[in-house]
């Protein structure tokens, strides 16, 4: 899913723009100067277009995310420490789909909220940050039980 909305559809919204990439897709913020460009360059259609995908990938991704940490590290990992990174990956969920709705409230705002902006850049850099530290987590589990896993002697048939 994560694959669908950040390489695939949300560069198609570039088009709609004249190349000026989607805010959740910038991965270090961005400022009121931006959303206006964005408003100035969007098509007709492409607030339209952005809403809808912010409300369906836009959700089901991060909502995805928490799924699959909370069924790896509840399946791979025993101890207090599992239940860090499934609360991280709540907290990646909520603030995730909080600034999918911020962003789709901005970029339709005349004039642009200074604040509002600021609130929804440091959201995006934070669910960016969250989904690194969440991603690392889960592949570590992976990969440390695939090690584990092949150091076990093998059992010898009946």
């Amino acid at each position: 899913m994560g694959l669908y909305l950040y390489a695939y559809a949300m560069p198609q919204l570039t088009y709609f723009a004249n190349g000026l990439s989607m805010p959740g897709t910038r991965v270090t913020g961005y400022d009121v100067a931006d959303i206006t460009a964005l408003q100035a360059a969007f098509e007709d259609d492409a607030e339209g277009q952005l809403n809808f995908l912010q409300k369906t990938a836009g959700i089901i991704f991060p909502v995805t995310v928490l799924l699959s940490a909370w069924a790896t590290l509840g399946l791979l990992v025993r101890g207090w420490w599992r239940w860090v990174v499934v609360a991280g990956a709540v907290v990646f969920a909520a603030v995730d789909i909080t600034e999918n709705f911020l962003i789709d409230d901005i970029v339709t705002q005349v004039p642009v909220d200074a604040e509002a902006v600021a609130v929804s850049s440091a959201m995006t850099t934070l669910s960016w940050a969250l989904l690194a530290v969440i991603g690392a987590a889960v592949l570590a589990v992976i990969l440390r039980d695939f090690i584990l896993t092949g150091k076990q002697p093998r059992q010898k048939g009946p």
